[in-house]
């Protein structure tokens, strides 16, 4: 099985935080997702994700998320995809989730998938809170 690594960031810990124990009623929502090339080290093995990034690993494009749909209580899945004429020629390694206010909020990394302009990456990301 492929190694992944995910976090949520600073920022999005410090949103939810500030959310609980304030009277902020409503956080902000998650609008964009972003594509990397940067998630590995040298021998192009995934790395755990810094949370205090504020971009995605060699991030190259950021776009809006096809669907979320929810999978059970309090789990949701984010489902978005580089499409046949995006990012071509990209060893794509990592991805993100933005909000609303353009924060970064959660980071994953991976193994490389190779970008041509004959396949398409999609990723299916359940975030459960």
């Amino acid at each position: 099985m492929p190694t992944t690594y995910t976090t949520n960031t600073i920022t999005s810990r410090d949103k939810f935080a500030a959310a609980e124990m304030s009277d902020m009623t409503t956080l902000p929502y998650i609008n964009e997702v972003a594509f990397g090339n940067d998630g590995v080290d040298e021998n192009n093995d995934p790395v755990e994700p810094d949370p205090t990034a504020i971009t995605v690993p060699g991030e190259f494009i950021k776009k809006s998320y096809e669907n979320v749909t929810k999978v059970e209580d309090m789990v949701y899945r984010i489902t978005f995809e580089l499409d046949y004429g995006e990012g071509i020629g990209e060893d794509v390694s990592s991805c993100g989730i933005y909000d609303s206010d353009g924060d970064l909020m959660a980071i994953k990394n991976f193994e490389p998938i190779p970008k041509t302009d004959e396949n398409r990456i999609t990723i299916e990301w359940d975030r459960q809170f």
